[in-house]
């Protein structure tokens, strides 16, 4: 990989704030790296991408930063981006579920959150169906063993809340930015392993 410290920091800022623009950084490291990993990550990105800049367009643009701001996690996890993205990585869940209560709690308490049903349904639906794919192909080349039945059953569990419409819009949108992280995240530390035992 040729220049992992701008990967990692590209990562940092999704996580830091997750926008559009940071995410369309990542595009070009992804592109020079010619694995099957470097294109499933490409995919995911590409409809985390889709994803914010439909709920940007239906926001004001005072309001699309505030919103992003609040989905951030925090600045002690995001020192554990570099650990991650290394061989000694720390606990990939910690990080991204850290903040989210904080999260959900800062974003009830804007107006134009309470205001979204249910113009923002159709966004949410269309990521969650995204993201279920993602997921059942994660699951796939990270549990191959897994019977269909069985994934189906953890991927219906795991996608309980964000696929119900009659989940409140904040916390579709909170879950879905942070399993949309996630997966990220957990195909980069998947990359890496493959790069690194092509080395050895």
């Amino acid at each position: 990989m040729n220049n992992p410290s701008a990967l990692s920091a590209v990562v940092e800022s999704i996580l830091k704030q997750p926008t559009p623009e940071a995410l369309s950084k990542l595009q070009p490291l992804l592109l020079v790296i010619d694995t099957p990993e470097a294109g499933a990550i490409n995919d995911v990105a590409r409809d985390f991408y889709m994803y914010l800049s439909a709920i940007r367009n239906m926001l004001t643009a005072r309001q699309f930063p505030v919103l992003a701001t609040s989905l951030a996690v925090t600045s002690q996890s995001l020192g554990m981006t570099e650990e991650i993205l290394s061989p000694e990585r720390t606990n990939v869940a910690k990080v991204l579920t850290d903040g989210l209560r904080m999260a959900l709690d800062v974003l009830s308490t804007y107006q134009f959150v309470r205001q979204w049903e249910p113009g923002f349904a159709a966004i949410h639906d269309s990521a969650s169906w995204n993201l279920y794919e993602h997921y059942w192909k994660l699951s796939v080349d990270t549990q191959p063993d897994l019977s269909p039945v069985k994934r189906a059953e953890l991927l219906e569990e795991l996608f309980t809340l964000v696929r119900n419409p009659e989940t409140d819009s904040a916390l579709r949108l909170a879950l879905l930015v942070r399993l949309f992280q996630w997966a990220l995240i957990t195909r980069l530390v998947r990359m890496l392993d493959l790069v690194k035992g092509t080395a050895t």
